[in-house]
């Protein structure tokens, strides 16, 4: 038996029937027993610019040489200490577990899985990632992280903001979006009686013209038309815009120009 943290040389003397003789070598090292582990892994795709807005999963796979207490911990890159992440109340799975190891084992692979709720990790921010395992001594071993940041929001300009449907022509605009992670992507969708349209798929086209469908009369005619915008990494923001859409019959218009009409003289009087 070899104690642990010993180096020991091994010598193999061969001798045949014919006294010719042949000897080989071998040097063997006994790692000590209180290291956790020997190798950490970080496995998966390269964790740059991630989307805040989805879980994130981190997987290492571990080499455990002796009982440990195997935790994650998450920093904000610059502090030492991040006192307001919450690794229990902001991850999805077990943050720390002990791990043991039997006495007649030397070693044990181990998976550790670490995932993160979405929302938690601030956009456009670097962290820094570790997993540590204590036993007499701690070994660790950190990966670093960047988040992206959707696009800087713009707006959505309709013109006109109100008409009739299905005879007025509708022009929606995305304007002063921004975003370092280019090309970005538009997509306009519309919303009225309870029905969503896709107006225009996701492309780099950043206006569409269209007319409209009537909304509801209990609903005052307001209708909704909404704005997607993605960056390279799919990072999303959205807006809306509410627009009147009245019914296109003689009757509806006749009553529309009334109101406005009342409208103005009731101006004039002022």
């Amino acid at each position: 038996t070899t104690s642990p943290g010993v180096t020991a040389k091994v010598s193999l003397f061969l001798t045949s029937a014919d006294g010719r003789s042949s000897t080989a070598k071998i040097i063997i090292s006994v790692g000590s027993e209180d290291v956790p582990f020997s190798t950490i892994n970080f496995v998966g795709k390269q964790l740059k610019n991630i989307d805040t807005e989805k879980k994130l999963s981190i997987q290492a796979n571990l080499l455990i040489r002796s009982s440990c207490l195997m935790q994650w911990t998450v920093q904000e890159e610059g502090f030492a200490v991040t006192p307001t992440f919450d690794m229990e109340a902001n991850s999805l799975t077990q943050t720390s577990r002990l791990v043991s190891l039997p006495g007649r084992i030397s070693a044990k692979e181990v998976s550790a899985n670490l995932v993160l709720k979405k929302g938690v990790l601030l956009g456009d921010s670097s962290y820094r990632v570790t997993l540590s395992c204590t036993g007499e001594k701690t070994s660790m071993q950190s990966i670093a992280i960047t988040t992206n940041r959707p696009p800087t929001p713009g707006t959505l300009r309709i013109t006109p903001s109100s008409g009739y449907a299905v005879s007025t022509v509708f022009t929606l605009n995305a304007i002063l979006w921004e975003d370092v992670n280019l090309p970005l992507m538009f997509e306009f969708s519309f919303s009225s009686n309870g029905l969503f349209l896709l107006l225009q798929e996701k492309s780099e086209l950043k206006s569409v013209t269209t007319m409209l469908s009537s909304a509801a009369e209990q609903n005052d005619y307001i209708a909704y038309a909404f704005l997607f915008v993605y960056d390279s990494f799919n990072a999303l923001t959205n807006t809306s815009y509410a627009l009147e859409i009245l019914p296109n019959d003689d009757t509806t218009r006749r009553r529309h120009l009334t109101s406005i009409y009342s409208l103005l003289e009731s101006f004039e009087k002022k």
